[in-house]
């Protein structure tokens, strides 16, 4: 354009604020540039001082058009669902999500990423939520590698992805798994438990960044026989321990991996605590499940109690 002709683009970006492009005959080189949307309208105002080329320009449909729009979801069932890019991805994007479970059960969602994943350098991808167990706001930023996988404390997450004007990669594909570790956590402290043997398990897998100290008290019993189910299964990092107070002394067994042995606990009155931390990035394991079989006339031996069957 020549004088003060002038070509405006207008459209609402993808927080649905109106932008607008002005461009001129200025000087400066028009460069390419992404629309956050699907409609855009255009205007051309021109004077009396004289006549030029005019413009001329390619509309190019992006398939990362819907994903810009997408401001998120909220599920309303325990279901594995699938979130991810376009594949590649665009350049100059500014996406902030929102993801939420709703469902009562659900208490930490299990994030995975695809193997495929991966991002440029420059380009970021930021989950934020706010921890359950302190109310504290926690951000994964990742890079070009690697893509662990984590879990949150949190039933919502923001998701923030920002790339630049450089090359792309293929992006990422991220399973939320939620998982029901809130029951779990809820147990009273202190448990007065019935007269017959009872079952007492965490959550399968558990859950990072547990504390968790739990009584139980079968009263007039001289003892406990506790019986552990094959599949439990606790990480190196984590513990789980069984102790009571007995013949004037603290008893204590923790237990860590695999193959866990029975045992009997010589009073009524024993305490459960486990303890994660967060550095599950290869899954958590089964974590513990076991009977604990009173016994009220010193019958039982070191081989007997309630069993589990196969």
């Amino acid at each position: 354009g020549v004088g003060n002709d002038i070509l405006t683009i207008s459209f609402e970006d993808q927080d649905a604020e109106p932008k607008t492009l002005t461009f001129s005959n200025n000087g400066e080189v028009w460069t390419p540039f992404m629309i956050p949307n699907n409609t855009f309208s255009l205007k051309f105002s021109s004077d009396d001082t004289g006549v030029d080329y005019g413009y001329k320009f390619t509309v190019t449909p992006s398939h990362c058009a819907e994903y810009m729009l997408n401001s998120g979801s909220t599920y309303t069932t325990n279901d594995i669902q699938i979130i991810e890019s376009p594949h590649p991805y665009c350049n100059n994007l500014h996406i902030t999500q929102n993801y939420n479970f709703t469902t009562p059960s659900v208490s930490e969602i299990y994030l995975q990423f695809n193997h495929l994943t991966s991002i440029a350098d420059g380009d970021h991808l930021k989950i934020t939520y706010q921890n359950n167990n302190n109310n504290k706001n926690h951000t994964q930023t990742f890079p070009i590698q690697p893509f662990n996988s984590f879990t949150i404390a949190s039933t919502a997450f923001t998701l923030q992805f920002t790339t630049n004007s450089s090359h792309t990669h293929y992006g990422y594909t991220l399973s939320l798994d939620p998982r029901p570790c809130a029951s779990f956590l809820n147990q009273p402290v202190n448990s007065i438990l019935p007269l017959v043997p009872v079952l007492i398990e965490s959550s399968h897998p558990y859950c990072n960044n547990l504390s968790i100290v739990q009584w139980y008290y079968f009263p007039r019993a001289v003892g406990v026989y506790i019986t552990f189910d094959r599949n439990c299964f606790i990480q190196s990092d984590d513990s789980l321990s069984i102790s009571y107070f007995a013949g004037g002394e603290w008893w204590s067994r923790r237990f860590v991996g695999g193959g866990f042995e029975a045992f009997l606990v010589r009073a009524g009155r024993f305490s459960v605590e486990f303890r994660s931390g967060s550095d599950g990035d290869g899954g958590n394991g089964y974590g513990y499940r076991f009977y604990a079989d009173p016994d009220y006339c010193h019958t039982f031996q070191q081989d007997e109690g309630k069993q589990f069957k196969d």
